[in-house]
């Protein structure tokens, strides 16, 4: 694995998201109507390629193991090791960061996780400040930790992230030993409304999603169910728990509208259950899902990924609890059916 020194990580203090993408399903034309505003009109010259992006996607076909098992991986694909990898994705060289978790098999398909930074951070930081690539080695599953355009998702102009994602899926199935039925999202503030937007529209790809702060949905935009565990801060500033204006301009209607909406989506009953986690952690379990979806609570805590690495600029950040063990926990719960 990549050396990461002590004074590289503290790095992580000054470049995770303050400043958060808003909440479109892909394309600025929405930014200012926040996520639970009606699309825009179709009318617009853009309409036809957009409603083909953002219609609901099919029912997948059964997954199984990839292509790739069997097959040696390619060059610097060193099992315990991270290494930077190059895609050309709409046109654009882009990369990404792969760590192949020790004692790789090329014969037992294992999970994929996608792991997103936020606006403003990048894959190296966003994969420190997580804390996945331990996991990765403990509980074996490859980890991809996507550089965004300009640092950010979602938001760069002419750029596709859903399609990039699903390139760099398919060019790993067609190298690793994958478990199709296993491919996952979680992410980081922007990187959290990517998984949310990945869930919308690559029902198809992700079995499940772990947005932190940042969860969004957007009604009629979505495909299939899809269970999503998200976890916020009461007190986080830079995307509000009780929904405002964003850093970028864009609204949130809040994250509890947020979850009802994913709720609604994954046939939920109305109303959560409440348990009480820790001192200051609670979890919002919805009964009677389709899809499993849940919430966890982080009373006072700031924008920030729990069990983290403390980044005081950003509030407090929760011990109590670790984002990561809950996410592989979760994501290993609900593997697509």
């Amino acid at each position: 694995m990549d050396a990461v020194p002590p004074a590289r990580a503290r790095l992580v203090l000054l470049a995770i998201l303050l400043a958060t993408a808003p909440l479109s399903a892909c394309r600025q034309r929405h930014d200012r109507e926040g996520p639970t505003a009606t699309p825009a009109a179709a009318s617009s010259p853009a309409a036809p390629t957009e409603t083909a992006r953002l219609a609901p996607v099919p029912s997948p076909r059964p997954g199984s193991a990839s292509p790739g098992c069997g097959s040696p991986p390619g060059a610097g694909a060193v099992p315990g090791t991270t290494s930077v990898r190059t895609i050309t994705a709409g046109g654009r060289e882009r990369t990404y960061r792969l760590h192949v978790p020790a004692g790789y098999s090329t014969t037992t398909p294992l999970a994929l996780v996608f792991n997103f930074h936020g606006l403003g951070s990048n894959a190296f930081e966003q994969e420190v400040y997580s804390g996945l690539v331990p996991l990765s080695d403990r509980e074996g599953f490859l980890l991809v930790s996507p550089q965004g355009v300009s640092n950010s998702w979602l938001i760069a102009p002419g750029v596709d992230d859903v399609a990039f994602t699903r390139q760099v899926a398919s060019a790993l199935a067609g190298e690793f030993c994958i478990d199709t039925n296993r491919v996952y999202s979680t992410g980081m503030s922007n990187g959290a409304f990517m998984s949310s937007t990945l869930a919308c529209l690559a029902g198809d790809l992700v079995a499940a999603v772990a947005p932190v702060a940042g969860v969004a949905f957007r009604e009629g935009f979505c495909g299939r169910p899809t269970p999503v565990v998200a976890f916020h801060g009461t007190a986080d500033a830079a995307v509000a728990f009780e929904g405002g204006t964003l850093p970028t301009g864009g609204r949130y209607a809040g994250v509890m509208p947020m979850m009802a909406g994913w709720a609604g989506h994954n046939g939920c009953d109305e109303s959560p259950a409440e348990t009480r986690v820790s001192p200051s952690v609670r979890m919002l379990h919805y009964q009677g899902c389709t899809a499993a979806t849940a919430l966890y609570i982080v009373d006072g805590g700031g924008h920030t990924w729990p069990g983290a690495i403390d980044v005081p600029r950003l509030g407090p950040t929760t011990k109590e609890i670790s984002a990561a063990e809950l996410i592989w926990s979760f994501f290993q719960s609900h593997p697509r059916r």
